[in-house]
């Protein structure tokens, strides 16, 4: 690597770059540090063929000088590969924090052209496979999305989600609404998943009068108001839906309770009511135990010669009397004590 100082116009910035993004509060505080102090960090070119370069990094510090009229800058050039060069450009911008995430998508593509997989470029900047991956979902959106996720209009997070309508006719109708209604990443999932949902279901019931569904609906914030239970799998409006911690006894609990019906209040009801019945059953079979029982001792009591009776029994007891004749007022014992 040498330190030179080149003339600006010689110096070609490539198509494909992950330029780092600057508010404009930024980019001013920019052009005032390097108007008061110059440039602190020289930006790096790499060499090309008859004395003009290419550069790897520092776009808007050259912008800045040359505004300030500066025809030439100092640089630190070096010879690299194509692939050297593009790696460098990649991991310098990344490692501010500051890349425009389209760039990006773009400079992982071509890496990934090169033969590079999605793991060896999530190395050169800090990314799972997986994220790499979600990154490179942009480089295929049209330019509409590209140029609203630079402006910050469109996030990672709804691209992720709207791509897992998979159709191209759905994800353009999820992102125009999530553009016109300004959605959270968080009301375009349930977007997403309740139109998931109801293609699933056109699609599935093979009903013709289905099928108008496949076709997006008009823009509106409703379909995105609407929540899926996380226990019973029933649709329900967003006010109705509670988010608070639930532990396994209640889960488990829950999801019994829909294998009875899928209300669970109606499955709860439905448990009282047969509970209630069984302790009828169980209260009318105890009493007549009960009734037996009774019957039971008082023959036994009656068979039994009154010279065996306890005491206090014999004095309870009375005779079976014949079929058709009427117990007298008189207790036996006391017709047959002795004079």
């Amino acid at each position: 690597m040498t330190i030179q100082v080149v003339l600006i116009e010689d110096i070609t910035i490539p198509d494909i770059r992950s330029n780092a993004v600057y508010s404009s509060e930024k980019f001013e505080e920019l052009k005032l540090s390097i108007a008061q102090a110059g440039i602190q960090f020289r930006p790096s070119v790499r060499t090309l063929a008859e004395g003009k370069y290419e550069l790897v990094d520092g776009r808007h510090r050259i912008q800045v000088w040359r505004d300030l009229g500066h025809d030439d800058i100092e640089v630190e050039v070096e010879t690299l590969t194509d692939e050297q060069a593009l790696v460098k450009h990649v991991v310098a911008n990344h490692h501010r924090g500051e890349s425009d995430p389209v760039g990006l998508s773009k400079l992982i593509l071509k890496l990934r052209a090169g033969g590079k997989t999605l793991e060896e470029v999530g190395k050169l900047i800090g990314y799972s496979g997986s994220q790499t991956a979600q990154y490179l979902q942009l480089a295929y959106l049209p330019d509409i999305y590209q140029e609203a996720v630079s402006a910050g209009r469109l996030k990672l997070a709804h691209i992720k989600e709207a791509v897992r309508l998979e159709d191209a006719k759905e994800i353009d109708a999820a992102l125009t609404y999530t553009m016109q209604m300004k959605w959270s990443a968080d009301v375009l999932h349930h977007y997403v998943q309740n139109r998931v949902n109801e293609l699933q279901m056109a699609a599935g019931q093979g009903d013709p009068s289905l099928m108008n569904m496949i076709q997006p609906p008009a823009p509106s914030p409703q379909l995105a108001q609407y929540r899926t239970c996380l226990v019973c799998g029933a649709m329900g409006e967003a006010h109705e839906m509670f988010y608070p911690a639930l532990g396994k006894e209640c889960h488990d609990t829950l999801k019994y309770l829909i294998t009875i019906d899928k209300n669970p209040l109606t499955a709860i009801q439905s448990i009282v009511s047969d509970a209630q019945s069984l302790q009828a059953e169980l209260d009318e079979k105890e009493k007549k135990i009960k009734e037996l029982s009774d019957r039971i001792i008082d023959l036994s009591l009656r068979l039994m010669p009154a010279a065996a009776l306890p005491p206090v029994v014999r004095q309870s007891a009375a005779p079976m009397p014949a079929e058709g004749v009427q117990r007298p007022d008189t207790p036996w014992w006391e017709r047959t004590r002795a004079p």
